[in-house]
């Protein structure tokens, strides 16, 4: 499991790639886009992540159907993503997959 703070401190050694990382959700926001391809709607969330060494903002694309892909502010969780450091010098997680997720409460 890749920390938070190595992707940061090494940001040029993961752009574009697939990493996996795990931490507590916060600022999480969901906007929900109608119609996305082929008529489905699609939620798109936004969060931090938070794993003791960083925090990550990351962006995430899930079927507004599907409840448990959906994920809330204080879950732990272990994401599969893209690494993608910004011109702005900020990295964002664009979110493949929620591997796994704990309500922490």
């Amino acid at each position: 499991m890749l920390k938070l703070g190595s992707l940061l401190a090494n940001p040029e050694s993961y752009q574009s790639k697939i990493v996996r990382v795990e931490g507590i959700v916060a600022n999480h926001h969901l906007k929900h886009i109608k119609r996305w391809a082929n008529n489905v709607d699609r939620c798109v969330q936004t969060f931090t992540v938070t794993d003791g060494t960083g925090t990550m903002q990351a962006e995430y694309g899930a079927n507004c159907a599907g409840a448990m892909d959906l994920v809330r502010n204080g879950d732990r969780v272990t994401l599969e993503a893209r690494f993608d450091w910004t011109s702005s010098k900020a990295g964002v997680l664009n979110v493949k997959e929620v591997l796994a997720k704990m309500q922490v409460n």
